[in-house]
């Protein structure tokens, strides 16, 4: 069990990033969280400070997370193989069960240390993990809005905000994990606050080549949302030019690999949403590619 002791902070934890208390605090904020979890099948819970946790601040909100299995390594080994000529969007072993949390645990106190914006850290059981409420919307859900509402310019500033986030984390020296849409939230500060934080990309690559990895996911996440990929691909490029010289190097090589997909994936709604979300992938970067050609980038 991962708690403050005698009010300080969690061993190894930022104290401005863990909820502070006395041993008896923690020691009945833990047992509340237990009961809810033994209660519950579900693998992620919101729960409400007052109502459900009295031991929090009421109206506040938290999510806990349950440990569970890792993946069965036969699919991974599947996919990684599939992936082997893009070695950079191969799966990244996921440790599960407490060590996934454990991974979490650490690596959300990792980026707050650099000034990334994520959830901190609430309390840790011995199956569970506790973190703050990060904001009011997933990326993609509103992305997903604006899109049915036929808003193409709120798309690309929403797609654009995203962008700047990653490249801001990135500057700071860190990089992300399952940089997808669905795992950045729109706070309350108008700032993307990153979540799911299980697997540590860290462990199997370099910072430039994990950096590279979120950028790639970001695009294979968002790209089918834009409509116009010029501007998007002039904000992409910008950031990219800003990048270190190693990061702009292998993404670079990585469009110029990617370019056969869209030999390979023909434009054909049939095929499904993942064919159509990878072909997006495939004409953003081929357009990024020829803004850094173009600006001599390249």
């Amino acid at each position: 069990m991962h708690t403050p002791e005698h009010g300080g902070a969690a061993a190894g934890a930022d104290p401005a990033h863990t909820v502070k208390g006395t041993g008896n605090f923690f020691a009945a904020l833990v047992a509340r969280i237990d009961a809810h979890v033994s209660r519950s099948t579900e693998r992620i819970q919101r729960l409400t400070g007052g109502q459900d946790v009295p031991e929090l601040p009421a109206g506040e909100v938290i999510w806990v997370k349950r440990a569970e299995p890792p993946h069965p390594v036969s699919l991974i080994r599947l996919y990684n193989l599939v992936m082997a000529p893009v070695p950079l969007l191969r799966s990244v072993p996921n440790p599960g069960g407490t060590d996934a949390l454990d991974n979490e645990h650490r690596r959300l106190e990792s980026l707050a240390a650099q000034g990334v914006p994520v959830p901190r850290v609430v309390a840790q059981g011995a199956q569970w993990i506790a973190i703050s409420d990060a904001g009011t919307e997933p990326l993609q859900a509103r992305l997903d809005r604006l899109k049915a509402q036929g808003d193409e310019s709120g798309v690309l500033d929403v797609w654009t905000l995203g962008l700047h986030a990653i490249a801001d984390a990135h500057a700071r020296g860190a990089y992300l994990s399952q940089c997808f849409a669905r795992n950045m939230v729109m706070g309350t500060d108008d700032r993307v606050h990153f979540i799911d934080f299980e697997e540590d990309p860290g462990d199997v690559m370099t910072v430039p080549q994990a950096q590279v990895r979120d950028w790639a996911l970001y695009v294979h996440s968002t790209a089918f949302f834009l409509s116009d990929l010029r501007p998007a691909a002039q904000a992409m490029a910008a950031a990219i030019a800003s990048a270190s010289s190693e990061v702009r190097e292998s993404l670079i090589t990585l469009m110029r690999r990617l370019r056969w997909l869209l030999r390979l994936l023909p434009q054909a709604q049939w095929l499904g949403r993942d064919i159509a979300r990878a072909r997006a992938a495939g004409l953003l970067l081929h357009a990024v590619l020829d803004e850094l050609e173009g600006r001599g980038r390249a």
